[in-house]
């Protein structure tokens, strides 16, 4: 962990931040997986598309550790990325 850590420190890249957040998962450290997956979406180089998916994983993470306010946050995000994936408008009802 300390290594991908050092690589966002010189040189943050999607892939390993992607690294770090399955390594946290692994670990069933959620909490640290979406803090993770929030620092990613500061990257400027993102396509909406990759914005969707971790604002949509972020929220499933927030979710599951009953942090409810975060998980809407991240999925409204993610709805406005997608306002027609009807699953999402699902999950926000």
């Amino acid at each position: 962990i300390s290594h991908y850590e050092q690589s966002i420190t010189y040189l943050p890249s999607l892939e390993v931040y992607q690294h770090l957040t399955t390594l946290f998962i692994k670990q069933k450290r959620y909490e640290m997986a979406a803090e993770n997956i929030e620092r990613t979406l500061h990257l400027k180089d993102l396509t909406a598309e990759m914005r969707f998916n971790l604002h949509k994983e972020c929220s499933r993470l927030w979710i599951e550790l009953k942090k409810t306010e975060e998980g809407e946050y991240h999925l409204k995000k993610a709805i406005d990325l997608q306002p027609t994936n009807d699953e999402l408008r699902c999950q926000l009802a």
